[in-house]
């Protein structure tokens, strides 16, 4: 058997060689473990994907749910609105209830040609306010003899938790309204708004 008498510098060579031959084989390792934590990743993210239901809570059906919402949190938040919405028509609060609206509803309806275009100026309706007085008001007042009414279903757009679409019941008619969620708060929208 032969002995390999090492120096000095030998030593201190193959050290590094070794030293340097490990860090090497880390590094290979340290980047396959995070190919497969990717790779894990993606996976994961496939299989929480969003499935989207209908789902009775109390007396109020809700037709295209996520299932990453919470159904009863949103219901207390839409009834919450509603019937804030209806606190304000029945008060008659017309400063309120401009605040309510969505942007493209208020622009609609403070826009003097539409209630031209519309025939309404021949009832005195020519400006929001008076649209408010007249029509907001007086229909809403008529409804149930001022009495609250009731959300019965909801339909959620199908890409798009923040539009719904509102219907409420009142004896033998069905009133529809448009809710936007827009900065966090629920307002009075357009069908327009709802359908884009």
């Amino acid at each position: 058997m032969k002995v390999i008498n090492y120096t000095k510098k030998n030593l201190i060579i193959l050290i590094f060689i070794i030293l340097t031959f490990s860090i090497f084989i880390n590094f290979l390792s340290c980047s396959q473990k995070k190919e497969v934590v990717k790779e894990e990743k993606k996976e994961e993210k496939k299989e929480e994907k969003v499935s989207i239901s209908n789902v009775e809570v109390g007396d109020v059906s809700f037709e295209n749910v996520p299932s990453n919402i919470d159904v009863n949190k949103i219901k207390q938040e839409i009834e919450d609105f509603f019937i804030n919405y209806e606190l304000i028509v029945l008060s008659k609060d017309f400063d309120s209830w401009i605040k309510v609206l969505s942007p493209k509803y208020y622009e609609t309806y403070n826009n003097p040609n539409f209630y031209k275009e519309k025939g309404l100026t021949i009832y005195g309706i020519t400006d929001i306010k008076s649209y408010f007085y007249n029509v907001v008001y007086q229909s809403r007042i008529k409804l149930n003899n001022g009495q609250p009414l009731r959300i019965f279903k909801v339909i959620f757009h199908p890409q798009n938790i923040n539009k719904a679409k509102i219907f409420v019941r009142y004896e033998d008619k069905i009133l529809t309204y448009y809710f936007i969620k827009i900065e966090g708060k629920w307002k009075i929208g357009l069908k327009e708004e709802y359908e884009e």
